[in-house]
């Protein structure tokens, strides 16, 4: 997780261009087939059979709050979750996630912009959840603030345990303490987070950072501990950078370690495989000359030829009027500063082919490959160590693509974008570079 800390040095006085862009819809049926074979869901979870979602990969999954717009802003959408799941008489599950300074300056930014506001929605949630427990008789699982901890460590190191990183985590310790009392007290199981394998599972001074993060925030009261939420490393075998069998970078090899070290011996410790079925290839895009900016994802249009066979143009780039930054404005989701992108976002910068890439586990290409799909009883590799596996994070949720926001729909972004195609954009692109002296490998 080390940071890039690079500087754009793009040419100025580039025209910024007005483009429209086009995409392929999500290629799945409605059912899911395309992804996965269907799989019985485990006893009694909630069916998410509204959401989008389940509509396109036809598995539940858990639903989150993450409203941040004032005291309350969550509740509509628990309510009607739990409305929901009261007369289908099943439990849901429900994510906690409008802690403040949320991602830490990181791609999913937000939160409640105080600790007190924070404290009292999740005291109007644990509320509801309350009543529904004494009316339904079901026990609801609350995961809380995924990556919130994971980035309190990490922006500890990054920042050498100064005075401001200590606070936030300090803060993030206490409060952590206070939910998991409150939504145990509301008849919940709780969860705590602890990030991926990927992120920890290294020298053993990594892996005793987060137990012990683990261990400060009441791990010992809670009910049970997820990893790899909304994340794509493997569970067992091969993973990054092995050969063979199940070493390192696995999230079962990753457990195994973490667990002994945690001051809760019981906990029911569930992977999110939601998005983790397939190799991820990075996403990249190149700031072509005039404005455009054209990530490397395939386009929709099967008569367009040549580069725009290979490519689809997603918004518009511009060096800011001091050439100190260069401005990234996507067709959805925020204008993002380069210089950010590059020292907190985890993107690196080819100057020399003017190509932005984008961390694979952020942005990848490609419709979202999920996992094996939910269940309570994992395969025997993994039993002893990980005792569910569920899809914490919706699989057509967009994970922060630069064009599809946090929490946006990735099916309905791309739906949306292709009704933007221009005609003629094969003729518009003729000027740009050949597909495979273009793009990194």
């Amino acid at each position: 997780m080390t940071q890039h800390r690079l500087t754009l040095a793009l040419a100025a006085g580039v025209t910024l261009a007005t483009v429209l862009l086009a995409y392929w819809p999500l290629a799945v049926s409605d059912t899911g087939e395309t992804f996965m074979s269907k799989t019985t869901a485990p006893e009694n979870l909630l069916i998410t059979d509204w959401t989008q979602s389940y509509h396109l990969y036809g598995q539940p999954h858990a639903i989150w709050l993450d409203g941040d717009e004032y005291v309350g802003a969550n509740l509509p959408r628990l309510n009607d979750t739990l409305e929901k799941a009261e007369s289908k008489n099943q439990y849901p599950e429900i994510v906690i996630y409008a802690i403040p300074l949320r991602d830490l300056g990181q791609s999913s930014d937000g939160g409640f912009k105080n600790h007190q506001n924070y404290w009292q929605d999740n005291e109007k949630n644990a509320e509801a959840i309350q009543k529904f427990v004494e009316k339904t008789k079901l026990t609801p699982h609350i995961y809380l603030e995924p990556d919130a901890l994971s980035l309190s460590v990490q922006y500890r190191v990054d920042h050498d345990n100064n005075a401001e990183s200590l606070e936030i985590y300090n803060k993030r310790i206490e409060v952590f303490k206070k939910l998991i009392a409150l939504y145990k007290n509301a008849g919940a199981k709780v969860y705590l987070e602890a990030g991926h394998s990927g992120w920890f599972d290294y020298a053993d001074e990594n892996l005793n950072r987060i137990a012990g993060a683990l261990n400060d925030a009441g791990i010992a009261q809670a009910d049970g501990l997820a990893t790899n939420v909304s994340n794509r490393q493997p569970v067992f075998g091969k993973g990054s950078h092995d050969t063979s069998g199940d070493s390192e970078r696995t999230e079962h090899h990753y457990l195994k370690r973490l667990l002994p070290k945690l001051d809760n011996k019981n906990l029911d410790v569930v992977v999110d495989t939601s998005r983790n079925g397939g190799k991820t290839h990075a996403r990249q895009y190149y700031l072509a000359e005039g404005g455009l900016l054209i990530d490397n994802e395939p386009p929709s249009s099967p008569e367009e030829s040549g580069f725009a066979r290979t490519c689809r143009v997603v918004g518009q780039w511009a060096k800011t009027p001091d050439n100190s930054d260069t401005q990234i404005t996507p067709f959805f989701g925020k204008v993002k500063s380069m210089n950010r992108l590059l020292a907190k976002e985890k993107y690196t910068l080819d100057l020399a082919k003017s190509i932005l890439q984008a961390p694979p586990w952020l942005d990848a290409v490609g419709d979202v490959q999920p996992g094996p799909a939910p269940t309570d009883a994992p395969p025997a590799e993994v039993a002893g160590v990980i005792d569910k596996y569920r899809y914490i994070k919706p699989p057509d949720d967009c994970d922060g693509a630069l064009n599809c926001p946090p929490g946006q729909s990735k099916h309905t972004i791309n739906a949306q974008t292709a009704k933007k195609q221009p005609s003629g954009l094969s003729e518009a692109l003729k000027s740009l570079p050949a597909p495979e002296k273009l793009w990194l490998p």
